[in-house]
């Protein structure tokens, strides 16, 4: 079944979609993010935007939540046409986004966040109904979240929820999710993903950002693939190979060329860290790592890539922190 026959939520053929996008242009000083980009979701799916970093998937997602505004095109909502001059007219007509880069007061409390973006006239009334409604809403959803405690003592993957939770009481019913497991370990993208199903099941319709074609295979309705800023296709991830995919993705592939087999003659890289110590963290006066063996070595004739969750300490952790570092490089 082509994803132009399949609908979402039990939706007949022929329903009209809830968010349309026609001809969507986007141009920045000697660079063309989007060009004549159409896109249809439809209401309870959830919609995968696929592409490589720089396709323009989130320039395109940012048009539709009033970051941006587009350079040609129409926006369609519900059968409404709509342009955003800011994420507040968006909210305010049900459409919400959670970006790769959290937009937290770390100082604040999961209940002052939402508030923030969720204001009442009165501070005391309003505080005690965003606790409410967080609490309502992270029940629904499996989370734990106290809206007491303050962000910077949360996870990572908690601060996610944090700003799920935030849309949602802000009365989101399209969810736009930027890379959302980019942070996570694998069995927090797993929990996470099959809750964000679970919400499209219930109603909510969700843009699911990504480049995992797993991701995609595994919890998408539909998916469109965007290369270099145009859409290349929209199928049904369930009929669709992850080959085929792939080579919608990137375009035209090669084989490359086989390496020469040959022994591995040794280790040229060892980079070990003895000790380490955050200077200007008041949870860290004290070194935080004791590592008496090598973080890892490079081998002759063998790519080696070191991968961590963000803020794992192998870059990506934009903290402002200093880092005093001792340790051996061995060639």
């Amino acid at each position: 079944m082509s994803a132009a026959n399949k609908t979402a939520a039990g939706r007949p053929p022929g329903t009209p979609p809830i968010v349309l996008l026609r001809g969507i242009c986007k141009y920045f000083p000697g660079v063309v993010a989007n060009q004549s980009i159409d896109l249809e979701v439809l209401s309870g799916e959830i919609h995968a935007l696929l592409g490589e970093n720089g396709a323009g998937k989130s320039t395109l997602m940012n048009i539709l939540t009033g970051i941006y505004q587009p350079d040609a095109g129409e926006i369609i909502v519900d059968g409404y046409a709509k342009a955003f001059a800011s994420p507040v007219e968006a909210i305010a007509a049900g459409i919400g986004m959670v970006h790769q880069h959290f937009k937290l007061v770390m100082p604040f409390t999961v209940a002052e966040n939402i508030l923030l973006a969720n204001r009442s006239s009165a501070y005391r009334s309003g505080i005690r109904e965003i606790r409410a409604a967080i609490k309502k809403q992270s029940d629904e959803l499996g989370f734990a979240l106290d809206p007491d405690r303050r962000v910077h003592t949360l996870s990572v993957a908690q601060q996610q929820q944090v700003e799920i939770v935030k849309v949602l009481v802000g009365g989101a019913k399209i969810l736009i999710l930027d890379e959302p497991t980019a942070v996570l370990t694998d069995a927090e993208a797993e929990q996470l993903l099959a809750t964000v199903q679970r919400l499209a099941r219930a109603g909510t319709t969700v843009v699911l950002i990504t480049h995992k074609l797993n991701e995609v295979k595994r919890y998408a309705d539909s998916v469109t693939i965007m290369r270099r800023g145009k859409t290349v296709a929209t199928v049904d991830p369930s009929t669709t190979t992850a080959a085929e995919l792939t080579q919608l993705t990137v375009g035209e592939t090669q084989t490359l060329p086989a390496r020469a087999q040959g022994e591995a003659t040794g280790t040229r890289l060892n980079v070990g860290a003895q000790f380490f110590n955050v200077l200007n963290h008041p949870n860290f006066a004290q070194p935080i790592s004791d590592i008496s063996s090598p973080l890892f070595g490079l081998i002759d004739g063998t790519v080696s890539t070191p991968t961590s969750i963000f803020g794992n300490g192998l870059g990506g952790d934009a903290s402002p922190r200093i880092i005093q570092l001792k340790g051996t490089f061995q060639f």
